[in-house]
């Protein structure tokens, strides 16, 4: 059971001054209802006590969902002073793990609720100013993007529990990467290459492949979208991290996939600016896929852009130890055809996991 020690760590982490008294009790309650739930359905004989304690267990948590929504949606789109979001958004997802029953329908407006409630508060900098100090400030933003990380947690559990469904999920992300706010751009656009990172580590589906197609066809959607705009730094760098995968998940052997993967980096380039490259992109195939990654390697290396290559490069390095063999061998291919003969960086770069990405 993985609440004691939890609930351990929080009482070290905090003195009586600072601990938050409502969600420590809350916490308390819940650890002991998991216990003394989980050891009457273990040991019960009763089938009939069983069923209804089940069918409490799933009502009080979709009630319990409700009021935490409820909450969500009461709190002020101008600003942000209280942990009200992030905690309902860290209950939910604790709930969701449960698997209680809820309609699709149910779920879509629990998401559309929450990312209301985050990614449409005002832009740092206006959060920064309205506070009455620079400690008040810096707690703000803190505040904000431990909220922003909940929202991510919450989208990353309804992803875990639905996968083919993803697309539908991120394109409830359409009413801000839409918006004429950037900040609400970025920020739609962060969570979804968070989102996408995260189903491309997921390696424990079934239908891996089906779930693939559906995030990379959401990918180039939502590309599309952001076209319509001139992105920002920071949506252009969230941009930018999406090309490794692409190029490396080309060399797939499902012709669906590639497929896929050739027409989001179509919209890529779209956004980007790398005309060149568009038709190439655009008439991907199984039979021609490895070429088109020599030709991107080939461009990147001829434009001089030597410290995007550096970045792309270290980035795939994390391809390396993939599960998946193809990806390993894509990735040895990219870096061998970027790596100038005799650069050592290749062994200085290994350990890097940032990226950097400069303006391309």
């Amino acid at each position: 059971m993985k609440k004691i020690p939890q609930m351990l760590q929080i009482l070290d982490d905090h003195t009586e001054e600072n601990l938050d008294q409502e969600e420590w009790e809350d916490r308390l309650l819940q650890a002991f209802l998991y216990k003394f739930f989980g050891f009457t359905l273990r040991t019960s004989r009763n089938m009939k006590l069983v069923k209804m304690m089940l069918s409490s267990i799933l009502q009080a948590i979709h009630k319990d969902l409700q009021e935490r929504e409820e909450l969500i949606r009461e709190e002020p789109l101008s600003s942000i002073s209280s942990s009200i979001r992030l905690r309902a958004m860290n209950i939910i997802s604790d709930f969701r793990k449960l698997r209680p029953l809820i309609e699709v329908e149910e779920r879509t407006e629990l998401l559309r609720t929450c990312c209301k409630s985050v990614l449409c508060l005002p832009p740092t900098e206006i959060l920064q100013k309205e506070a009455s100090s620079s400690q008040e400030a810096h707690t703000t933003v803190d505040l904000f993007r431990e909220t922003l990380q909940s929202l991510l947690r919450l989208m990353e559990t309804l992803t875990v529990e639905m996968p083919s469904r993803i697309r539908h999920c991120l394109e409830l992300l359409d009413t801000w990467l839409n918006s004429q706010k950037d900040n609400e751009r970025e920020w739609a656009m962060w969570c979804a290459a968070r989102i996408l990172g995260f189903t491309a580590k997921m390696n424990n589906f079934g239908e891996r492949d089906q779930v693939k197609i559906s995030a990379t066809s959401a990918l180039g959607y939502m590309l599309h979208q952001v076209d319509k705009y001139k992105p920002g730094l920071s949506t252009r760098r969230e941009i930018y991290t999406f090309l490794v995968p692409l190029l490396l998940s080309i060399l797939d052997n499902n012709t669906k996939v590639v497929k896929a993967c050739g027409g989001a980096l179509t919209e890529w380039t779209n956004v980007i600016g790398w005309s060149s490259l568009t038709q190439i992109f655009r008439h991907t195939t199984l039979s021609n896929h490895i070429q088109v990654l020599e030709e991107t390697c080939k461009y990147l290396v001829s434009t001089s852009k030597i410290q995007l290559v550096g970045d792309l490069r270290s980035q795939s390095f994390g391809f390396l130890k993939s599960p998946q063999s193809f990806l390993r061998a894509a990735a040895i291919n990219f870096i061998g055809k970027v790596l100038p003969p005799g650069d050592p960086s290749l062994f200085s770069s290994a350990g890097e996991s940032s990226l950097t990405f400069g303006k391309g």
